[in-house]
């Protein structure tokens, strides 16, 4: 089983001025991996929506780094999130 290195808290800037914050999950090691992000209009590390949507420790062991944060809405008063608009 291959070592998890969890940062927590990592700034994540917009387009728009806002700064995120965001948790990453990810193996230990140099290598570009693909990227997992998980957004949630709840507190990135409230456990019941994180367990209930991606497991990420089992994501980043499976060779993802796996990112979490918050919607801007909810951190910034200058951003605001839609799921199904681009």
């Amino acid at each position: 089983m291959s070592r998890i290195i969890i940062q927590k808290d990592i700034e994540i800037p917009m387009r728009d001025g806002c700064v995120l914050k965001g948790d990453l999950y990810r193996p230990e090691g140099p290598a570009r991996l693909p990227v997992l992000l998980n957004r949630t209009p709840y507190d990135k590390s409230f456990p019941p929506i994180t367990l209930n949507t991606l497991d990420v420790v089992r994501a980043a062991r499976a060779g993802y780094n796996v990112g979490g944060a918050g919607l801007p809405r909810i951190v910034c008063l200058a951003g605001y999130f839609s799921l199904f608009r681009r």
